[in-house]
């Protein structure tokens, strides 16, 4: 076996891997949550005034708001995905022969 091909399957390597699959899915899922005093001051939901409410959601999804939660809903969803692949590849290096 190559020094290239032994290093590319070999725990160092699927660790470093494991890390930064870990460090990107988490800064996604922080990416959406971190906002400024103005951005937060900003948000708000529609009052009950302005048919606010779970029944009205199709017609407030460009709300800034609504697509603010919404857009933090997807980060966290390929954060987690990312997440548990770094997790799967942390796992995978304990079976790893380096032989």
């Amino acid at each position: 076996m190559t020094g290239v091909k032994r290093f590319l399957i070999s725990k160092k390597f699927l660790s470093l891997i494991a890390i930064v699959l870990c460090f990107v899915g988490a800064l996604i899922l922080a990416w959406g949550l971190m906002i400024d005093d103005e951005t937060a001051v900003s948000l708000g939901k529609p009052s009950v005034q302005l048919g606010g409410g779970p029944d009205n959601i199709d017609k407030y999804r460009n709300y800034p708001p609504v697509k603010d939660r919404l857009k933090q809903s997807e980060n966290a969803k390929v954060g987690i995905i990312i997440i548990a692949l770094g997790t799967i590849l942390q796992i995978a290096t304990i079976y790893v022969n380096d032989g």
